[in-house]
């Protein structure tokens, strides 16, 4: 009897086993490994072959759009940087440069106002002329040379436009020119003798202007200028030169009457 009964228990243990394994779907054989386990929701379907792939897929627009800056890149430097600097330099500098300059000729400059004496006595520095282009042409004043009685200065550069005027000054200090507004210092070398003397402007040898004076032929804090439209005498004393009746400055020791760098007045 015990034997038949062991028998029956062997037989029960073992269905209920096989039972667990095909039927259930429980254990840990099956529900891992076979539906639900590494084969179907794993490395297969999941995995690195689908989503990591996507790595490989969205590598390259890196390098898809890499290239488009290399385009990008040389064009700009090459089409607007150098276009710019050919285009706008030279043609600034041949435009602006010598296209219409001219050199002084007693045709198209002449004196057309001078300061002989601002203040009196030896140490007066407030002295200075005008020139004025009759041209139609820039006159380029390099090489200029300003004689007083034997002492000269050679112009190292200026322009004098067409139609205007241009004013030579023996200092740059405003103080000393009673706030005169000057184009050229030429030093205080150059002085004009309040008693009488000469002005004589040439270049390359060639005499420009000439203009005399004595005592009796200016004011001090008074230029004389030549009369809008006349032809310029060689004496201040000539007909043609006049006291100046405009002020250009109210500084200490003024007013200082003249019309330095603009059109003068008709002389009575």
């Amino acid at each position: 009897m015990r034997a038949w009964l062991a028998v029956i228990a062997a037989l029960f243990s073992f269905g209920c086993a096989l039972g667990g394994f095909d039927d259930a779907g429980t254990s840990a054989p099956d529900a891992a490994a076979m539906d639900a386990g590494r084969m179907d929701a794993g490395r297969m379907d999941a995995g690195r072959s689908d989503a990591g792939g996507g790595g490989d897929d969205a590598g390259p627009p890196p390098m898809d759009a890499g290239p488009g800056m290399v385009d990008a890149g040389p064009m700009m430097m090459v089409d607007a940087g150098p276009m710019m600097m050919v285009d706008a330099g030279p043609m600034m500098m041949v435009d602006s440069g010598g296209a219409t300059t001219c050199s002084p000729t007693p045709a198209n400059m002449e004196i057309s106002e001078i300061l002989v004496a601002s203040q009196t006595g030896a140490a007066d520095r407030g002295e200075w002329f005008e020139v004025h282009n009759r041209a139609g042409c820039t006159i380029d004043l390099s090489g200029l040379v300003i004689d007083v009685d034997g002492t000269t200065h050679t112009v190292t550069s200026g322009l004098l436009t067409a139609g205007g005027f241009f004013v030579f000054a023996q200092s740059s200090s405003a103080a000393d020119n009673h706030g005169l507004s000057q184009d050229y210092v030429y030093g205080s070398t150059i002085r004009f003798g309040n008693s009488s003397g000469t002005l004589v402007l040439t270049h390359a040898g060639t005499e420009i202007a000439r203009l005399t004076w004595t005592s009796t032929d200016h004011r001090t804090g008074r230029s004389r200028q030549l009369s809008n439209g006349a032809s310029m005498p060689t004496s201040l004393a000539g007909s043609g030169w006049c006291d100046s009746t405009d002020v250009y400055s109210t500084a200490l020791g003024g007013p200082y009457l003249g019309t330095p760098g603009m059109v003068n007045a008709t002389c009575p």
